[in-house]
């Protein structure tokens, strides 16, 4: 009988691409438990449209605890309970918006596939921090805006004998440091006065895709060297390199749509301007705003959060 030999692709059970496309089950437990726990708000929001008589949830109660509030400046104050950091994450404004973070997540982390109390502290990790980077954009970089940076530019072409003919003139060290004090005052008050005592309101479970999203996307990139290399190292024509091939391609399809996501977010936090083309970061109480900040915050999480799990 002849020696036949069948060229079969290698067993990777670390490349998460490629496991069972169901995932385990506490996976899939803890991303059904995250929709589960957004219905009764969104229910409670289009009870009508559900063909019910009243919302499961009284809307002040909504309002309450499903909502991440708080006061900027003059110094960050908490408007809504303690849970709020958690409980806002299963509240969404529309179906729409309900829809587009479920898909995220699910999409997410069922590729991921890490089981349930990882996934669950990931996603609830991340919108923690989100919420935590939008008070960190508001309560403390939004301080030192254009306006402040502008005063300070003046100030620097004043003290260099570049002022205009309104400033006195300053003769001594202490009346220079003096008049440097009360620059710094007013163009600290003209930057936090638009914001002081203005409140934010934060809802859905965006920072807590963007998390999973993250870890995701530095999977992904684990994935593709560890690919690459056993593509390399696969015979030349060989079935085994034709697989590595196709899942290389995958894996770059994957990772681009994942960075198309990542773009207009930080094109928007970026934006110095109140009008451009994204609008101003995070919520605002007379429009429907995005809080790209707190998107950001929970993918940095997700990166951080993946790096330690693999080196666990």
């Amino acid at each position: 009988m002849a020696d036949t030999h069948h060229d079969k692709p290698e067993q990777d059970s670390s490349d998460s691409l490629w496991r069972s496309l169901i995932p385990c089950s506490g996976t899939t437990l803890a991303l059904l438990g995250t929709a589960a726990f957004c219905l009764p708000s969104l229910s409670s929001t289009y009870f009508k449209s559900f063909g019910m008589s009243q919302p499961p949830l009284d809307r002040t109660f909504v309002l309450r605890n499903f909502f991440f509030v708080y006061e900027a400046q003059p110094r960050f104050r908490l408007l809504s309970p303690s849970h709020s950091w958690i409980t806002h994450m299963f509240h969404h404004h529309d179906i729409f918006h309900f829809v587009g973070n479920m898909y995220a997540v699910f999409s997410s982390g069922w590729f991921l596939d890490l089981g349930f109390l990882p996934t669950l502290s990931l996603f609830l990790g991340g919108g923690i921090a989100g919420a935590a980077t939008h008070i960190l954009e508001w309560a403390v970089l939004k301080r030192t805006d254009r306006p402040m940076l502008d005063s300070l530019h003046q100030v620097a072409r004043e003290i260099s004998g570049y002022g205009h003919p309104s400033i006195p003139s300053l003769s001594t060290e202490v009346e220079i440091m003096d008049w440097v004090r009360r620059q710094l005052k007013t163009a600290k008050e003209a930057v936090t006065a638009p914001l002081r005592g203005r409140t934010f309101a934060l809802c859905g479970a965006s920072a807590g895709a963007y998390a999973l999203m993250g870890a995701e996307l530095c999977s992904i990139i684990s994935d593709l060297r560890r690919c690459y290399r056993r593509y390399k190292q696969a015979p030349r024509g060989s079935y085994s390199r034709d697989v590595h091939r196709s899942k290389l391609w995958t894996l770059i399809g994957i990772a681009i749509g994942r960075i198309v996501a990542l773009i207009p977010q930080i094109l928007a936090v970026l934006e110095t301007g109140n009008s451009g083309s994204f609008g101003i970061w995070g919520f605002q109480t007379q429009a429907d705003m995005v809080g790209f900040s707190a998107h950001l915050g929970g993918f940095a999480f997700g990166v951080a959060w993946m790096y330690v799990w693999k080196a666990l």
